[in-house]
């Protein structure tokens, strides 16, 4: 290809690159508008070195610590949508990897009752103090949830609140955490439930077991939500996708790729 069909070529692909980021940020602010109260506030304080409230229209709010990689799961969760709500009511929401407490702080208007499950010492500090709903239902447990119910070091990770994980990272732990869990096997009766009507899952690797240990459990969800990741060859976003086909979810990739997936099912 001659030389200036090469600069031609790069210069297109910038500039679609700079449209992409452009529509990006236009979407963020959209959903910003449409869900957050206090935006002025949210804004001003980002950069601070504090604690930022960010005030949902559904009357729901939680704390963001500014500066933080706290903004990466406000940004896929309040922001972009990426665990898609298509309902306007359910009973029992399960949610597994609650970190700060965004997705319940999303859902807990549209839930009878909200379960929430978080167990790193820092995040469940954040989910359980600042945590405010309308509807004051949202439980929260420091506890992990595991394939057989045994207790779990798990390596947080140095730069990402969202990412601490009982695998190990690519860049070395901050420390590691021991914590309890309960078997997703046992999950409906720790709840005293029959069923759940909303089951998110996001675990950083964690799903392979829980999933495999209880296909009860799925057959008992109505609706699913979850982050498939690869942590090894047999162990991949396609695993999860098919358990959870096996188990009569009619699924939707809602975003990803092999090595990790946002995968949304219901029967």
């Amino acid at each position: 290809m001659p030389k200036n069909k090469n600069l031609e070529s790069g210069r297109r692909s910038s500039q679609q690159s700079t449209f992409n980021r452009f529509a990006e940020r236009i979407k963020d602010a959209a959903f910003l508008l449409g869900r957050v109260r206090n935006i002025s506030d949210v804004i001003l304080h980002l950069n601070a070195d504090r604690y930022v409230r960010w005030s949902l229209r559904n009357g729901a709010s939680f704390c963001v610590q500014a500066g933080s990689s706290d903004m990466l799961a406000v940004r896929e969760v309040i922001l972009r949508n990426v665990y898609p709500l298509l309902r306007s009511h359910y009973g029992l929401v399960v949610d597994i990897g609650a970190h700060i407490g965004t997705f319940a702080a999303r859902i807990c208007t549209k839930a009878d009752r909200v379960v929430a499950f978080e167990p790193t010492v820092r995040n469940f500090s954040m989910l359980d103090s600042y945590l405010r709903t309308p509807l004051n239902n949202v439980e929260r447990h420091k506890l992990a949830v595991t394939g057989d119910g045994r207790n779990v070091r798990i390596n947080i990770h140095p730069n990402n609140t969202g990412q601490h994980s009982i695998f190990q990272h690519s860049v070395p732990a901050l420390r590691v955490e021991e914590v309890a869990s309960i078997s997703s096997a046992n999950l409906l009766t720790f709840l005293k439930a029959d069923e759940i009507d909303l089951l998110k899952i996001d675990v950083e690797g964690s799903e392979h077991e829980i999933c495999s240990a209880a296909p009860n459990l799925l057959l008992k969800t109505r609706e699913i939500i979850i982050e498939a990741n690869a942590t090894d060859v047999d162990h991949t976003p396609g695993f999860i996708a098919a358990l959870l086909q096996t188990a009569g979810f009619k699924l939707s990739l809602v975003m990803g790729n092999h090595q990790q997936s946002v995968f949304h099912g219901i029967r």
